[in-house]
């Protein structure tokens, strides 16, 4: 059986040397449902407007459900190496969105730990994510977001 070729990530040299119009932006994921992972423990800032503390995991998705067109998922390159970012603010108004994800869409058991213990244990855990699309202010570019989510069935 033969293996299948490897293909090598591109060094910067490589990038370095290619064409400037060679490059263009990458397509989003098609709209519609997807099946997530959790990819990692959550990176935590500070947004550059307002210093809004917050919490965003990386989700990749690992399954395109009926929903989903595959021609135009094909047309963006499938679901290798792509990656949306899911992020929850953590003000006394916002918070209970990251506690009903973690709890609800999850299904932790975080009850009795603090909201810093809680995101920790979203690693690993996988969820149904609705894809919408949305237009830059610019309206140039689109972009694919997590808009809604729910627990995997």
């Amino acid at each position: 059986m033969a293996k299948a070729a490897q293909i090598k990530p591109a060094t910067m040299e490589d990038i370095l040397d290619r064409q400037i119009t060679d490059f263009e932006a990458p397509k989003p994921l098609p709209p519609g449902e997807y099946t997530f992972v959790v990819d990692g423990q959550p990176r935590q800032d500070k947004s550059t407007k307002q210093q809004t503390p917050f919490v965003e995991y990386a989700c990749r998705p690992i399954a395109a459900m009926d929903t989903v067109d595959e021609e135009a998922l094909a047309e963006a390159g499938g679901l290798e190496k792509k990656r949306l970012r899911l992020t929850f603010y953590l003000t006394d108004d916002a918070a209970y969105r990251l506690r009903n994800f973690l709890q609800n869409t999850l299904e932790l058991d975080v009850e009795g730990m603090s909201i810093g213990q809680a995101i920790g244990e979203a690693a690993g855990c996988q969820f149904v994510g609705t894809v919408r699309h949305t237009t830059s202010k610019d309206g140039e570019r689109t972009f694919a977001e997590i808009t809604d989510t729910a627990p995997v069935a």
